[in-house]
């Protein structure tokens, strides 16, 4: 505070003309006072509060048999700040009917129910999460008090983890607690649980003070905050049997959820194009299950209609599928897609209209230039049946146009794959397809397109293979190597645009991946899908787990050598021979 020099020279005045003996010593005093006023220096604030908040009582104190003031208050050791909403950082087991008014005054945080309480109930009153005024250190552990309107309290307690697929904490996961006959045929939609609570960063949850009947279990993110289970896209989480009951002498169940994204919605119809005159490529939300799916094309009318047998992936993007149909481009058509399903059995019925002359225009005879598949070998697309042409046109030389006789080309629908040959030429290679045999490259004088082939040099590649052991499981697999983050619908994966690498059986072997880092889960694959599926409410299904193992670094002509990568519910270990 600063202070007039005036003051100082009244104040002497007065003490010597009261007490003439201070004189002196005030004397001496105001020029080391007015020094060290004077003096510059640097504030320090002291140590960082690092110490969250505590409560140190409560009001009534808990635990409490016979309560029946409608207000409890919670004493905290320092200054809070005030909980963002009730049914976050506060929330009441059995759910009152009404939302408490919450108050905060200094430190005291007051929680006034709305309405009279039920008789003989035991109400458990849980807080989270709420920080201090100065630093914003928040709660580490939840503070649960219990107040019962009777002469007992309840004493039943269940208490687990919830995780994510990959066993991972899934953390601020609301647990749902139903009476056994509230929730049948798990129809909890919209519907307010008997007892709830949260988990911690650590996954891990408690419930205590429940009365002794018979639940079913569930958690969600409940990312609109009302403690119900009401959006298809909150997260979910369930039990391998989410019945929970107490024997007679029981107290206490350990439960283990596993969180998960429903998926609820069926491929949907994004785009269609012709290709070709005779091939259209139609898009879709997400891959399609095609060996259920039945295609009709007719006209508009319903007429010239036929049965599309002949379907395949298409190579440009995931979710989009070629047809080769019977109506050219020129001629308005409707396709009717019956059973159209993913993975995970989500279906509907579509019907499309497809107007003429959406055709991209072909730039090349090959849709897809030849291109390194994980195996090593190249695979390029044309847009013409595979079938339908005379195969013996297509051909692989050298510049100087002699044949490279070790190389093997294999035709599946509209792909070529062109293997490596076993011993490397020392020129360039080309594949050779006549123009001719594609419909729109047919026209005028017949010509050959060339296209380099470029394999992979093994010595920039990498290479890693072994024996796969998962312990304590025997049925199909999905071994995912992933080089980026992130992952797809119905797909087990975490690839999210990165290169990825799959194998199916427990004997793999990836004899040439690109170098970088990648990450290594299997899937217990418990459908045989050979993709990752997630879990269910009706039917009630579990999500398929997923195993991580150790992430590998693989290097420019780096061989790991025969692994045995062992994986379990609890531990994973890559041992090379």
């Amino acid at each position: 505070m600063k202070r007039n020099p005036r003051f100082f020279l009244d104040l002497y005045a007065l003490c010597a003309f009261s007490r003439p003996y201070f004189a002196p010593v005030f004397a001496l005093a105001v020029p080391l006072v007015l020094g060290a006023c004077a003096q510059p220096g640097q504030i320090t604030g002291g140590q960082q509060d690092k110490t969250p908040p505590g409560v140190v009582r409560t009001s009534p104190k808990s635990p409490a048999k016979g309560m029946k003031d409608t207000r409890i208050v919670f004493y905290f050791d320092e200054y809070i700040k005030a909980p963002a909403a009730y049914g976050k950082e506060v929330f009441i087991s059995p759910l009152p009917a009404k939302a408490p008014k919450i108050t905060l005054l200094n430190r005291k945080l007051r929680v006034d129910f709305r309405g009279k309480l039920r008789d003989s109930t035991t109400y458990v009153v849980t807080i989270q999460g709420i920080a201090d005024n100065n630093a914003g250190n928040k709660m580490i552990q939840p503070y649960t008090a219990a107040f019962s309107t009777g002469a007992t309290l309840d004493s039943m307690v269940v208490q687990g983890s919830v995780t994510n697929p990959d066993g991972g904490p899934a953390k601020d996961i609301t647990v749902l607690l139903f009476d056994e006959d509230s929730a049948a045929q798990d129809n909890i939609a919209k519907k307010l649980p008997a007892y709830l609570g949260k988990t911690d960063d650590a996954g891990k949850f408690r419930l205590p003070y429940l009365r002794k009947a018979a639940y079913r279990i569930y958690g969600m993110k409940d990312t609109d905050s009302d403690n119900r289970y009401t959006a298809a896209d909150e997260l979910l989480a369930l039990a391998d049997t989410n019945l929970v009951a107490f024997g007679p002498a029981d107290t206490l169940r350990t439960v283990r959820l596993t969180a998960f994204r429903l998926d609820a919605k069926a491929p949907q119809i994004r785009a269609a194009k012709w290709t070709d005159a005779y091939t259209l490529a139609v898009s879709f939300s997400e891959p399609p299950v095609l060996d259920s799916l039945r295609v009709l094309l007719s006209d508009t009318l319903g007429g010239d209609a036929r049965t599309i047998d002949e379907i395949t992936v298409a190579p440009t993007k995931e979710g989009e599928v070629l047809f080769h149909t019977h109506r050219d481009k020129t001629r308005f058509s409707q396709l009717t897609l019956t059973n159209l399903r993913d993975s995970v059995g989500n279906r509907q019925d579509s019907v499309l209209r497809v107007p003429p002359n959406r055709m991209r225009a072909l730039t090349s005879v090959l849709l897809v230039p030849p291109q390194a598949d994980p195996s090593g070998n190249l695979v390029c697309w044309l847009p013409a049946w595979l079938d339908s042409i005379p195969r013996s046109r297509i051909t692989v030389t050298d510049t100087a146009g002699a044949a490279i006789p070790d190389v093997a080309l294999r035709w599946q629908d509209y792909a070529l794959t062109i293997t490596r040959p076993a011993k490397m030429p020392e020129g360039p290679l080309r594949l050779n397809v006549p123009s001719g045999l594609v419909p729109e490259f047919a026209k005028g004088k017949d010509s050959t397109y060339r296209f380099p082939l470029v394999f992979n040099d093994p010595g920039k590649q990498g290479k890693w293979g072994g024996s796969l052991v998962v312990e304590g499981y025997e049925g199909p697999i999905v071994l995912v190597v992933g080089s980026g983050k992130g992952g797809s619908k119905g797909r087990g994966d975490d690839s999210g645009g990165g290169a990825t690498y799959l194998a199916f059986d427990r004997e793999f072997s990836f004899p040439s991946i690109t170098p970088g880092k990648y990450s290594v889960s299997v899937v217990l694959d418990t459908d045989g899908n050979r993709a990752w599926t997630p879990g269910s409410l009706h039917p009630y299904r579990m999500p398929e787990r997923i195993l991580r193992a150790e992430a590998i670094d693989v290097k420019a002509g780096w061989e790991m050598g025969e692994t045995t990568l062992t994986v379990g519910l609890s531990a994973t270990k890559t041992r090379g021979k």
